[in-house]
């Protein structure tokens, strides 16, 4: 799991004062480590998972939304205002350990929506101010056009067409090789973690599929935490059974879910 550090910023980041009971929303000072180094691009995409789905957590959408054009604005002094419209207050000044509208609905934001991690992987060419990226159009230019033999000319046409040789390979697969089979999906954590876990393909359930997720976490358990599942925006209840995309589909419908496919969880501290 990731790891969070935070400390104490300066003052003067965001000095103007925020509604009642809460404080300045801050970035300096906030640090965390991904447990596998992330590019850029990754870590965009999961925010961007986040954010498509983060309206089917608990709360108000109109608060999601403003939590969103909050966190993303670049600008901390309109990010403050924004939050101060919308009447959110953050204890603490971290919005990953709690946001509360007026209503007193608790909103939580990952740190990786925050502020990238330490250990965010730069490609080597932008770390090298001097690298040309005209190089290799050069080199490509450079390499002379192959011209053809006139002795080629010569040759019969079916002696110049090179020998194709076809090599088909039939694989039977065991009916109940596939029915028994397990098939692997990645639950993406709120604390930026991935977890990859072999399930069912015809009998597993949301609460089988949450023990999976006990199990293969060191610091989260039933006992501190609480666990909610997320898929293409749906939020999967405790008595929902998951099928695997192409099986027969039972009665009541299921929760079908492709091979390979990615669940959110959101994953809170119990009070």
């Amino acid at each position: 799991m990731g790891c969070c550090v935070s400390r104490a910023a300066d003052d003067d980041e965001n000095p103007q004062t925020t509604v009642a009971g809460g404080k300045p929303f801050k970035r300096t000072g906030l640090s965390w480590t991904a447990d596998t180094p992330l590019t850029q691009a990754q870590l965009e995409s999961q925010r961007t998972i986040f954010w498509d789905t983060a309206p089917s957590y608990e709360g108000r959408p109109e608060i999601w939304q403003a939590l969103h054009a909050a966190m993303t604005s670049p600008d901390i002094r309109m990010a403050q205002s924004i939050l101060d419209a919308a009447n959110i207050i953050i204890p603490t000044g971290n919005p990953s350990e709690g946001c509360y509208d007026e209503l007193g609905n608790r909103y939580v934001i990952p740190m990786y929506c925050l502020v990238d991690p330490t250990n965010v992987i730069v490609p080597e060419d932008d770390d090298d101010p001097h690298h040309d990226d005209t190089a290799g159009m050069i080199a490509s230019t450079s390499v002379p056009a192959q011209t053809k033999d006139d002795d080629d000319d010569d040759q019969p046409e079916e002696e110049k067409k090179p020998a194709i040789t076809t090599t088909t390979t039939t694989t039977t697969i065991s009916p109940d090789m596939t029915a028994t089979a397990l098939i692997p999906i990645t639950v993406r954590l709120s604390t930026a973690q991935d977890i990859k876990v072999d399930i069912s393909r015809t009998d597993e359930t949301v609460a089988s599929l949450r023990t999976r997720i006990y199990m293969q976490s060191a610091n989260i358990s039933p006992q501190t935490h609480t666990i909610r599942l997320i898929y293409l925006g749906r939020i999967l209840q405790e008595e929902d059974r998951i099928v695997c995309e192409g099986e027969t589909i039972p009665e009541p419908r299921p929760v079908v879910i492709a091979s390979g496919a990615v669940i959110q969880a959101l994953v809170s501290k119990k009070q």
